[in-house]
């Protein structure tokens, strides 16, 4: 599980340093809107003007029901910005990823992987406000997700100073797990993630 979280991430990171590079992170492959102070708290998305318009607004509507999304909202009200990049390998094989800016550096993003994988990730690098909560909040998140996650065994790394815990489902070959990290002894990120 540790293998492929890290693949993903440095993959992931990788390709949005690649594109950003190349100009194409606002250009072609991806859009990027900003929400102006005064709008509707829905928690409707406004991600136009991509090229393949009808397979990213199907992803909008899952993350409009995302339970880390809607918790994004509850702990730090509206998006300022979204950004959304679709690539693919061909025409059979789309990927999303959706990256929503709150206040303060906060910020949910979710991604897809071909065949039905995919990770919700919330981050918020000053720490959750009520980390029970949180915790709480992914425990509920993953349950809703079909998992049964082993709460009691998490694999333990550190990533770039921060102490990761891995939390995998407990049934064999079920590749679902929960991810929480922290810094300076601070829950500062959850994650949900199914691996194809």
């Amino acid at each position: 599980m540790l293998m492929s979280r890290c693949f993903f991430g440095y993959t992931v990171v990788f390709l949005a340093v690649v594109l950003s590079w190349m100009g194409l992170m606002n250009g072609r492959l991806g859009i990027s809107i900003s929400r102006a102070e005064g709008m509707s708290t829905t928690p409707s998305l406004i991600c136009k003007g991509n090229e393949d318009a009808t397979f990213l607004s199907e992803w909008e509507k899952r993350v409009e029901k995302d339970k880390l999304y809607l918790y994004a909202i509850k702990l730090f009200n509206m998006p300022l910005e979204c950004k959304a990049t679709v690539s693919s390998i061909d025409e059979n094989n789309k990927f999303v990823m959706l990256l929503f800016s709150f206040t303060d550096g906060n910020v949910f993003s979710f991604e897809n992987y071909v065949p039905n994988g995919f990770t919700s990730t919330l981050k918020a690098p000053k720490g959750f406000p009520d980390e029970k909560d949180a915790q709480s909040v992914l425990e509920a998140y993953s349950r809703y997700m079909g998992a049964k996650i082993d709460w009691t065994r998490p694999e333990r790394s550190t990533e770039e100073g921060n102490q990761v815990e891995i939390f995998g489902d407990s049934r064999s070959g079920i590749n679902k797990s929960a991810v929480m990290v922290y810094k300076n002894n601070r829950l500062v990120e959850i994650e949900f993630g199914v691996a194809p």
